[in-house]
């Protein structure tokens, strides 16, 4: 009964504290990921299937660049920046803003050395593209971490502000050049990283306010230091959990063609608003856990593991009864007719959201109990399954295999990081 009644006062703890928070979170997650929903639609609509399959299988690539900064950058910030240097805020922001300078070169320096190899294969299309990313991809990040920036002093209002200007300049621009007849993957991520400068350059004169009082503060050495301490085992789970997750829009081009890799993210493509759902949540939910850490111990991780996994496994058994309805006849019309039928394709992708479910929640709790260690080691097993089982799955099924396979790579980081959730527990309160 004690537990029943401890969890009716943390969903209303949720409810009266941090309501208006998640629900600013929730608009300005809605903002982002909503222009990347409508812009892979778009695109899915209005370039040819190479084209498309083109820009996601590169804009896959982006993300194994993004998930090094964010472990590097943005995940460190979040647990120091509303800790440790609270209080010299505007010093540690410009530090960060000198490592993202130096991280944003080296991704273009990175991404035009690929496309020198591409042209050099004579994949013209993909060079292109992974040329274009190579420019707008500093800007993204920049943007990627001012939002995150946002959430250090829980000002999400900013991010949304931000996420609205982003919308509307990279859905305007997108329109502009289709009534241009100019509308490809390069002048697409050409928009995208546009948007982005402008977007970040708004942002950031709100979020860089330094202050009289601050005469001293962390030195750049120290703050890499740091950010090296937290994101050391943050570095190896991202890298894996590309592997797990996104490996098979990089790999499907070569073993089926750029366009079934098209249809892939057709498919995929349909999960994407509740799999941006629950990221959305996390943002907002590590740095409030970490400061239940702090104050309650692991009780407060029991408690938000408790309330938070049955209301997303709830939302994602909802969402897949719509998908299941709804989704051919839905994806028929966004599409216009062009990828053919998506029903057997749409009965596997259903089921991805439970898991990222799980996912999220374990994940969200081991971070605020500082076990990145355990996280990458979810990710490294799943990351094997992937390599074999899934790359199997893959070259015998194509993109039905390649759903499947990262259905079950995400179903055992799930089963893992829950395993790994309990015995951190068991191992410090002696039982759950």
């Amino acid at each position: 009964m004690n537990s029943r009644n401890g969890i009716v006062s943390f969903v209303r703890s949720w409810i009266n504290t941090i309501g208006l928070t998640i629900g600013l979170s929730m608009l300005e997650y809605g903002f982002f990921s909503g222009t990347h929903f409508v812009t892979h639609v778009l695109l899915a609509r209005w370039l040819p299937a190479e084209q498309y399959g083109a820009f996601a299988s590169a804009y896959a690539v982006f993300l194994l660049f993004a998930a090094v900064h964010t472990a590097i950058l943005t995940q460190p910030m979040l647990i120091l920046g509303p800790g440790k240097y609270a209080g010299h805020w505007s010093r540690y922001l410009r530090i960060l803003l000198s490592g993202q300078i130096r991280f944003g070169a080296s991704v273009c320096v990175g991404l035009l050395l690929l496309a020198a190899l591409f042209w050099h294969r004579e994949a013209v299309v993909y060079a292109w593209t992974l040329a274009g990313l190579a420019l707008a991809a500093p800007w993204i990040l920049l943007l990627w971490l001012g939002r995150r920036a946002c959430y250090v002093h829980l000002a999400p209002h900013l991010a949304a502000v931000s996420g609205a200007s982003y919308m509307g300049l990279v859905l305007g621009g997108l329109y502009a050049l289709h009534q241009l007849d100019a509308l490809s993957a390069l002048s697409t991520l050409g928009v995208m990283g546009s948007a982005s400068l402008l977007s970040s350059v708004s942002l950031f004169r709100h979020l860089y306010r330094p202050r009289p009082e601050e005469t001293d503060g962390p030195t750049a050495w120290t703050v890499r230091h740091d950010h090296s301490h937290y994101g050391a085992w943050s570095i190896a789970s991202a890298v894996t959990m590309w592997v797990s997750h996104t490996l098979y829009w990089v790999l499907l081009p070569a073993w089926v063609g750029l366009d079934e890799t098209g249809l892939f993210q057709s498919v995929t493509n349909a999960i994407m608003p509740m799999l941006h759902v629950m990221a959305a949540l996390s943002v907002v939910f590590l740095p409030m856990v970490s400061r239940w850490v702090h104050e309650q111990g692991l009780s407060g991780t029991r408690r938000f593991v408790r309330t938070a996994l049955p209301c997303l496994w709830v939302g994602s058994g909802a969402y897949a009864v719509l998908l299941l309805v709804y989704g051919d006849p839905v994806l028929q019309w966004v599409y216009e007719g062009r990828y053919g039928s998506h029903t057997g394709l749409l009965s596997l992708v259903s089921l991805l959201p439970f898991s990222y479910a799980a996912v999220s929640v374990f994940s969200t709790a081991l971070q605020a109990m500082d076990c990145m260690d355990r996280i990458f080691y979810a990710y490294l097993l799943s990351s094997v399954v992937t390599l074999t089982g899934g790359l199997a799955l893959t070259a015998v099924w194509g993109v039905a295999g390649a759903i499947t396979g990262w259905g079950v790579a995400s179903v055992i980081t799930a089963s893992a990081l829950a395993f790994f959730y309990r015995t951190q527990q068991a191992r410090v309160t002696g039982g759950v």
